[in-house]
């Protein structure tokens, strides 16, 4: 009985369903009852099919020793030429490489720090030149502090004498001396001495520093005054009842 279906089916179809049945079998545990297990192998069984393979091969008909002798006695009749067993191989063409155009470097410049110098031989040191001469000079962070916040005594030949309040004394370094001596007398073209003096009548004479808040006030005071005079600003406030914040208020550099 077995052989009578074995003759009803190819090999390779009885080989897949055997393998299909295997898998089945591995797989049964893992279904969630024997029966689920068991149709779905059946239905593996109806779905797959062996693969048709077309076993017939191409065969090339042999080639007779004749033809044989003859091709080998054809190529010794007819051996090749130089030219056929020499490749010939031609020069290469020669490109011509043009050089990029040589580009100068350009220069190195060294800044050169500007010196403060009067050019002005009308302008002279002193008590009314002061502030604009300190003003002018190019100085540095500690000597900038020196000069603004010193006020102009007298020049006498070669000594400038000047005044620094008693709680700004620390900003007279010697350092601080020398940078501001050195910018001023190369101002003056001279060779000039800083003296400092404490003398409390002096505390009533301008300084730069002095001068630059005073005038921080004034334009402070005059953009406030800007604000509250603004016909739309004022508009605003009775609109929304609002209110100006006096510290907001900047003035326009």
């Amino acid at each position: 009985q077995l052989q009578l279906l074995s003759q009803q089916a190819s090999a390779e179809t009885i080989q897949l369903l055997y393998q299909i049945a295997l898998h089945g079998k591995r797989d049964l545990p893992y279904a969630a009852d024997p029966k689920s297990g068991f149709d779905m192998t059946l239905l593996r069984m109806l779905s797959f099919q062996p693969k048709q393979v077309d076993t017939r091969n191409d065969i090339t008909p042999p080639i007779s020793r004749t033809q044989d002798n003859t091709s080998q006695t054809t190529a010794i009749d007819n051996p090749p030429t130089a030219t056929e067993q020499k490749t010939q191989y031609s020069e290469p063409e020669l490109v011509k490489i043009i050089e990029p155009p040589q580009i100068a470097e350009p220069r190195l410049t060294v800044p050169v720090e500007i010196s403060s110098v009067n050019n002005d031989p009308n302008i002279k040191l002193n008590a009314s030149s002061w502030l604009e001469i300190i003003a002018s000079l190019k100085l540095t962070a500690f000597a900038r502090q020196l000069a603004d916040n010193s006020s102009f005594i007298k020049f006498e030949a070669d000594k400038v004498s000047l005044f620094i309040s008693p709680e700004l004394a620390h900003l007279a370094s010697e350092k601080a001396q020398d940078r501001l001596e050195s910018a001023l007398g190369k101002y003056l073209a001279l060779t000039i001495k800083l003296v400092f003096e404490q003398d409390d009548q002096l505390q009533s004479n301008p300084t730069l520093a002095g001068e630059q808040v005073q005038q921080a006030k004034i334009s402070q005071q005059q953009a406030a005054d800007s604000i509250h005079n603004d016909p739309a600003v004022d508009a605003i406030k009775h609109a929304f009842n609002a209110r100006i914040i006096e510290s907001t208020i900047k003035p326009i550099a």
